[in-house]
Parts: C-alpha cells; structure tokens; sequence
C-alpha cells in the first residue's frame, strides 16, 4: 500500500475523511480572503507567525480576543533571547 504521513495537527487533527478534511481547508480559505480584503497581515515574530491588524476594533469585529499578556510574554522572550544572542 503506498502512503504519505500528513502532519498538521491544528487546522485538520479532528477530521476523519479526506472530504472533511477538504472541506476545512476550503471555509479556511474562504477567513484568509476575507481576512486579506480586510487589511490584516501574517507577521513572523521570533519565529511564530501572527495575524495581525493594525484597528483593534476591526480585529475585534471579527471576533478575535486581544491577549495582551500573551503580546506582552512574547515581546519580553524576544528581548530576552535577543539579549542573549548579543552577549555571545
């Protein structure tokens, strides 16, 4: 039997068909647009990838949670490792 291991385990992890899976992926694709004609931005910072908007209040519309404490706990890791980088 010929096979390929799939590894994603967030978008995917409780479908049980190829059908379910394609249908995740296309109302998937259908946010991502809608995010796009709407200004948001993927951003890569230290090393994770965020979907960022510059308006709060667009952001929130679409029902996102602002975490502040999880933008803070990531700003102090990436000064920290910076930090750590420049040292050596």
């Amino acid at each position: 039997m010929a096979s390929f291991t799939w590894v994603e385990s967030a978008l995917t992890a409780d479908c049980s068909s190829l059908a379910d899976m394609a249908k995740r992926f296309e109302d998937t694709a259908v946010l991502m647009r809608r995010l796009d004609k709407h200004g948001f931005e993927i951003r890569n910072e230290c090393g994770k990838r965020t979907i960022n908007h510059r308006n709060p209040r667009v952001f929130s519309r679409f029902g996102f949670i602002i975490d502040k404490l999880m933008t803070q706990i990531q700003a102090n890791s990436c000064e920290s490792s910076n930090n750590l980088n420049e040292k050596l």
